[in-house]
């Protein structure tokens, strides 16, 4: 199948399955699915729309979550599908970046809201919903307002692996992102990172460990961090960039896309061209 862009991928809790968001040939986006001990990957979702951020396999291994954007506000939210495929159910009008909580029951995921909040900014917001669509409510409003959407924000969360606390990324109006670890209950904030760099992802990997991607050496790269601590350490040193990535829970394998440059060579007789900025052929 040949496929040209890839989303966030996602890896299943025994490390067995590996989901991804891909466009093909005809620039539509769908849901894939591959096991890693090889083959071609199986098209899950016919959806056909205009993009696909990210896809979350289950706990337990049986459906796929994903965000499905399209110009057609009726078409745009967050679904669930069969692992092996089948009829895709909504479960929200809105939202990205969505993941299971680890006890598969509650779904977390991030709304870029254009409505304006108490200073007229939008807000960037972390709801929950019920694997069913029920329940569908907002936790809590970053308290960092953005002017405007047309600047770089960065987006990405990760649950606890107790499902009581998340990893969140604050986005800042001058260019650059830190991380946050927010217990949900209480509603208690702890400042993480102060690199003033980019963050483009973020999974919570053991009780006191963070993986993130961050550009703090210049690349994206993967870096781990001590909660507690607050010490970094570079874990990959690759020269193209990795911006996306997973780990499984049992298994600790890691997926993770990099992004590469493709370009081309021409050859072309320079006879007739112009080199002259007011020349005319």
């Amino acid at each position: 199948i040949p496929l040209y862009h890839f989303g966030k991928p996602s890896i299943s809790a025994d490390g067995n399955w590996i989901a991804f968001p891909a466009i093909d040939a005809n620039k539509k986006w769908d849901i894939y699915l591959m096991s890693i001990a090889g083959g071609d990957p199986r098209r899950i979702t016919y959806d056909s729309n205009d993009n696909i951020e990210c896809v979350d396999i289950s706990p337990d291994g049986n459906f796929l979550l994903y965000d499905r954007g399209n110009s057609d506000s009726m078409k745009s939210g967050l679904y669930v599908i069969p692992i092996l495929g089948g009829n895709s159910q909504k479960i929200s009008a809105k939202g990205t970046y969505a993941q299971w909580r680890p006890d598969g029951e509650v779904i977390g995921y991030i709304n870029l809201s254009q409505t304006k909040g108490k200073r007229g900014d939008p807000t960037v917001e972390f709801w929950n919903v019920k694997k069913d669509g029920n329940e569908n409510r907002i936790v809590f409003i970053d308290t960092l307002k953005h002017p405007s959407f047309a600047a770089v924000v960065y987006y990405s969360f990760s649950w606890s692996l107790d499902g009581k606390s998340i990893a969140w990324l604050r986005s800042f109006p001058n260019g650059f992102a830190e991380i946050i670890t927010r217990e949900l209950e209480h509603q208690h904030e702890q400042v993480i990172s102060n690199n003033k760099k980019n963050i483009n992802d973020i999974v919570w990997v053991k009780e006191d460990e963070l993986l993130l991607s961050t550009d703090k050496n210049g690349n994206p790269n993967l870096w781990n961090i001590s909660i507690s601590k607050k010490i970094m350490s570079q874990i990959t040193k690759g020269v193209m960039p990795i911006y996306t990535f997973d780990i499984s829970t049992f298994s600790n394998d890691l997926v993770f896309s990099q992004e590469q440059r493709v370009s081309d060579i021409w050859i072309a007789n320079i006879d007739n061209f112009c080199f002259f900025r007011n020349a005319f052929c």
